[in-house]
């Protein structure tokens, strides 16, 4: 008797309007070429993805827009100077990159704003640093001595190995 109670209770409670105030959308799993907060991306139009949880009643995504940006707390305040999607009335939850080109060896932010079937919006901001990008971003030079090399061999960088046991 008590458990028929406890469920024909929670029954209810699940459709009593109360129910709707513990009702909590966040977004999870956000990801940048389906890694999470990628460090060394090659490509110039990469790809976001993310998953929306939700435990109420009209439970879908409808709405998106996406913020790209080199200053988080920018991004925080709704200015982003990357790339701003606008809102898209869309429950697609992967979207490429199309806003200004990405330059290599720089740290990026994204924020994420969602809107679900009862018109909540709830925000993330996730981010990914670029790589190399191109073979010309490479500049490297080599290890040598700070003397003349014609005049002076170069100093060999090694570590001796253990002496053999006899």
């Amino acid at each position: 008797m008590r458990s028929k109670f406890l469920k024909v209770s929670a029954l209810l409670f699940s459709l009593s309007p109360i129910a709707g105030a513990f009702a909590q959308t966040t977004l999870t799993a956000l990801k940048t070429e389906y890694l999470t907060s990628p460090i060394g991306l090659d490509n110039p139009n990469p790809r976001f993805t993310w998953q929306m949880q939700d435990n109420s009643q009209n439970a879908k995504q409808t709405a998106y827009r996406i913020l790209v940006g080199i200053d988080s707390a920018a991004l925080l305040n709704g200015k982003a100077t990357q790339w701003n999607t606008g809102w898209k009335q869309s429950d697609l939850s992967l979207v490429t990159y199309s806003g200004q080109l990405l330059k290599p060896f720089t740290k990026y932010f994204w924020r994420l704003d969602v809107t679900n079937g009862n018109k909540k919006t709830v925000s993330k901001i996730s981010g990914f640093e670029m790589g190399m990008m191109q073979m010309a971003n490479w500049q490297g030079a080599w290890i040598s001595d700070t003397e003349n090399v014609k005049l002076k061999p170069a100093p060999i960088f090694a570590t001796p190995l253990p002496q053999a046991k006899r």
